[in-house]
């Protein structure tokens, strides 16, 4: 099974490890896209340094490119931050730009977990060039010793259907071809908003797509 470990913003995480959210956004400041995953497979929280630590994670559903404020018109408080300023002091953080609006990338996770910091797992040898994250494979030495450490700390899945259980997620197979029937069902929230959200540009007399965007293979 392919998971990916991303570089995690340390304010990011404590805020949603309070908040206790059901999906977060991972977002990426420099807008690029995201395709390393297939919908469902595990995606992990790795601290910036020294803080050199899995600490959590979700599960992909989807990859977009957004424009900050419809971001956080999106998500709010998910996006790991108490307000809108905040967010985007967060991303100017990285990026040094006086953008008002820039685009940014966003990687929406599900069914996010937050692994207690006396249980933090050490991460694996870690580049020095690595800047934004690394693909593992529980198939290989180092990735299974990483997800043997991770499993135990997965969430409780609500079945997507009759009869469908993700307990297979906690004994190593892999859930990327198991979630086709669930990625409708989490993709739709966040369809949702979009829609209302170019509902109400349509009542004011600005272009309905506006805020559109498209799935990136």
């Amino acid at each position: 099974m392919r998971y990916w470990v991303g570089i995690t913003d340390n304010e990011w995480y404590s805020f949603l490890e309070t908040l206790r959210p059901d999906e977060v956004n991972f977002w990426r400041p420099s807008g690029r896209g995201f395709t390393a995953l297939e919908i469902g497979a595990p995606f992990l929280f790795k601290l910036h340094s020294p803080l050199n630590y899995v600490v959590g994670g979700g599960f992909f559903v989807r990859a977009e490119r957004l424009p900050l404020s419809l971001a956080w018109e999106a998500f709010g408080e998910k996006n790991g931050a108490r307000s809108h300023a905040e967010l985007s002091a967060l991303i100017q953080n990285y990026t040094n730009s006086t953008e008002l609006d820039p685009e940014i990338g966003c990687v929406i996770l599900n069914q996010p977990f937050f692994i207690p910091r006396a249980n933090w797992l050490p991460a694996p040898h870690w580049g020095r060039g690595i800047m934004t994250g690394k693909t593992f494979d529980s198939a290989m030495p180092e990735g299974a010793k990483l997800w043997d450490g991770v499993r135990p700390w997965l969430p409780s899945f609500e079945p997507s259907e009759p009869g469908f259980s993700h307990q297979t997620l906690r004994k190593g197979s892999e859930p990327c071809r198991q979630w086709t029937s669930l990625e409708v069902r989490l993709a739709h929230p966040f369809r949702s908003r979009l829609y209302h959200r170019d509902a109400r540009s349509s009542r004011r007399g600005e272009p309905a797509n506006q805020g559109e965007v498209r799935e990136r293979s």
